[in-house]
Protein backbone atom coordinates (compact mmCIF):
# COMPACT_ATOMS: atom_id res chain seq x y z
CA UNK A 1 0.00 0.00 0.00
CA UNK A 2 1.66 3.56 -0.88
CA UNK A 3 1.77 6.03 1.42
CA UNK A 4 -1.26 8.59 1.74
CA UNK A 5 0.27 11.35 0.71
CA UNK A 6 1.50 10.08 -2.99
CA UNK A 7 -0.68 10.49 -5.83
CA UNK A 8 -0.71 7.76 -8.46
CA UNK A 9 1.91 9.56 -11.00
CA UNK A 10 4.20 10.52 -7.58
CA UNK A 11 3.79 6.59 -6.63
CA UNK A 12 5.02 5.46 -9.98
CA UNK A 13 7.52 7.97 -10.91
CA UNK A 14 10.23 5.55 -10.78
CA UNK A 15 8.98 3.53 -13.21
CA UNK A 16 8.09 6.47 -15.39
CA UNK A 17 11.38 8.52 -15.16
CA UNK A 18 13.29 7.07 -18.43
CA UNK A 19 11.66 5.74 -20.85
CA UNK A 20 12.38 1.79 -21.33
CA UNK A 21 13.72 -0.27 -24.02
CA UNK A 22 13.62 -3.39 -25.51
CA UNK A 23 16.49 -6.18 -24.54
CA UNK A 24 18.47 -8.17 -26.49
CA UNK A 25 16.68 -11.25 -25.99
CA UNK A 26 13.32 -11.65 -27.65
CA UNK A 27 12.18 -11.22 -23.46
CA UNK A 28 14.03 -8.63 -22.17
CA UNK A 29 12.91 -5.03 -21.06
CA UNK A 30 15.96 -2.85 -20.09
CA UNK A 31 14.68 0.05 -17.69
CA UNK A 32 17.11 2.08 -15.51
CA UNK A 33 16.82 2.79 -11.62
CA UNK A 34 16.13 6.37 -10.50
CA UNK A 35 18.67 6.44 -7.77
CA UNK A 36 21.52 6.10 -10.26
CA UNK A 37 21.17 5.40 -13.52
CA UNK A 38 22.16 1.39 -13.48
CA UNK A 39 20.00 -0.83 -15.54
CA UNK A 40 17.76 -3.21 -14.50
CA UNK A 41 16.14 -6.28 -16.73
CA UNK A 42 12.49 -7.45 -16.91
CA UNK A 43 11.50 -10.67 -18.33
CA UNK A 44 8.21 -11.26 -20.19
CA UNK A 45 6.70 -13.42 -22.42
CA UNK A 46 8.15 -12.22 -25.90
CA UNK A 47 4.96 -11.24 -27.57
CA UNK A 48 4.25 -8.70 -24.54
CA UNK A 49 7.63 -7.10 -24.69
CA UNK A 50 7.25 -4.42 -27.54
CA UNK A 51 3.54 -3.43 -26.73
CA UNK A 52 5.05 -3.33 -22.87
CA UNK A 53 7.92 -1.02 -24.28
CA UNK A 54 5.69 1.14 -25.82
CA UNK A 55 2.97 1.41 -23.34
CA UNK A 56 5.82 2.39 -20.17
CA UNK A 57 7.55 4.86 -23.12
CA UNK A 58 3.95 6.96 -23.82
CA UNK A 59 3.59 6.98 -19.89
CA UNK A 60 7.18 7.73 -19.22
CA UNK A 61 6.49 10.46 -21.95
CA UNK A 62 3.06 12.00 -19.98
CA UNK A 63 5.07 12.06 -17.18
CA UNK A 64 7.87 14.01 -18.61
CA UNK A 65 4.90 16.60 -19.66
CA UNK A 66 3.74 16.92 -16.14
CA UNK A 67 6.92 17.09 -14.45
CA UNK A 68 7.37 20.21 -16.88
CA UNK A 69 3.82 21.48 -16.01
CA UNK A 70 4.26 21.41 -12.47
CA UNK A 71 7.49 23.45 -12.37
CA UNK A 72 5.57 26.00 -14.21
CA UNK A 73 2.63 25.73 -12.01
CA UNK A 74 5.03 26.31 -8.68
CA UNK A 75 6.57 29.14 -10.71
CA UNK A 76 3.49 30.80 -11.53
CA UNK A 77 2.46 29.94 -7.85
CA UNK A 78 5.39 32.04 -6.63
CA UNK A 79 5.33 35.01 -8.97
CA UNK A 80 1.70 34.99 -8.00
CA UNK A 81 2.87 35.18 -4.33
CA UNK A 82 4.99 37.81 -4.95
CA UNK A 83 2.47 40.10 -6.61
CA UNK A 84 -0.27 39.54 -4.10
CA UNK A 85 2.66 41.27 -1.66
CA UNK A 86 3.12 43.97 -3.21
CA UNK A 87 -0.11 45.00 -3.98
CA UNK A 88 -0.88 44.40 0.26
CA UNK A 89 2.25 46.58 0.91
CA UNK A 90 1.24 48.97 -1.90
CA UNK A 91 -2.27 49.22 -0.08
CA UNK A 92 -1.09 49.75 3.39
CA UNK A 93 0.92 52.37 1.82
CA UNK A 94 -2.14 54.10 0.58
CA UNK A 95 -4.50 54.17 4.07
Amino acid sequence: MPPPNLTALDQYAALLHTPWKAGKAPNEIVGNWAEDGSEYLIMVPPQLRDMLVDLQNALADSYARIQILRAQLVKAERETQVILGETRRSLREVR
